[in-house]
């Protein structure tokens, strides 16, 4: 039984959210709360805006922050261009980083790949990852410079060094696909498994493809299926459907025709909600074969034939 091709030639996304932001993943407040915590950002905006406008780069960079993102003060794109720019300047490799993504977004500024990739470069220059990952995906897209894999290889090399777990994922693919490097199995393997360890589901999804395919690694099927099981929690649809493979099998899993369906019907739901309603079908097949006439089959059948408004509905 085949197992799904996880796609090697992925279009890399364009990584946009950079720096920390304060405020983001804080807990909940009570409701009480609100009016101090507002008297607060508000003295502490008034700080920042005292300190930034004294010349200090990391105010500057703090308070552009602030506006991009709302916090303490209403969303103000341009106001916050004029902060970051100020920060960038002053040869702040955040800010640098930050005002090359407002031109590649058309944030508070009209869009411009070039000036983009101007500002990118500075920031990529002083060591800023986020930057070189950015960088690298320019040259690989030709988006505001001429497409050159060698150039985008170069800069998501610099960039996966320091950990960054897209530029890691970039890398291997490079490797993979022999894209402005010479092909090299192991060597893509070895870059998807430091974005896997950190959680890129894309990464754990192509090692465990790695894996069943004993490319640059040893064939193992429990290994394939430890990394398939990684990218399905996280929502990873070929990720799913190759575990429904697995279950289905009897390869690298106790064999159970039952949890097999569990999977496709997953995978199933996961592919139509990205609009893969082909490989939905491909997974409603395979429940048929797995256990024909199972219950599961019926409800993914009804999401794919079914109203618009229920297909989605559990």
């Amino acid at each position: 039984m085949d197992w799904s091709k996880t796609a090697i030639a992925i279009a890399i996304t364009f990584f946009i959210a950079v720096t920390s932001v304060p405020g983001l993943g804080a807990e909940e407040k009570s409701e009480s709360s609100w009016e101090d915590t507002a008297t607060v950002e508000a003295d502490e905006l008034k700080e920042l805006t005292k300190k930034a406008k004294a010349g200090d780069s990391e105010a500057q960079f703090d308070l552009g922050k602030k506006y991009e993102y709302g916090f303490g003060t209403p969303k103000d794109y341009a106001e916050a261009v004029k902060w970051y720019r100020k920060a960038a300047e002053q040869e702040n490799a955040d800010a640098q980083f930050a005002i090359g993504v407002m031109h590649s977004r058309g944030r508070g500024v009209k869009q411009n790949h070039v000036e983009a990739i101007k500002w990118y470069r500075m920031a990529a220059e002083q060591g800023n990852a986020y930057a070189q990952f950015n960088l690298g995906r320019m040259y690989y897209n030709g988006r505001g410079v001429k497409q050159d894999y060698s150039e985008a290889v170069k800069w998501w090399g610099k960039a996966a060094e320091q950990g960054n777990a897209y530029a890691q994922f970039s890398l291997g693919v490079m490797y993979s696909n022999g894209g402005g490097v010479k092909q090299d199995y192991a060597e893509a393997t070895k870059w998807w498994r430091k974005a896997a360890e950190q959680g890129n589901a894309y990464a754990q999804a192509l090692l465990g493809q790695m894996y069943i395919e004993g490319k640059g690694v040893k064939q193992d099927y429990s290994e394939a299926i430890k990394w398939f099981r990684k990218a399905a929690e996280q929502g990873h649809a070929d990720a799913m459907f190759n575990l429904g493979v697995a279950y289905s099998t009897g390869q690298g899993v106790l064999q159970s025709k039952h949890a097999a369906v569990d999977w496709y019907y997953k995978a199933g739901l996961s592919y139509l909600k990205k609009g893969k309603k082909e490989d939905a079908l491909v997974a409603l097949d395979r429940i048929e074969m797995a256990v024909h006439g199972h219950f599961l089959a019926k409800k993914l059948m009804g999401k794919i034939y079914g109203s618009e408004k229920d297909k989605f509905n559990e």
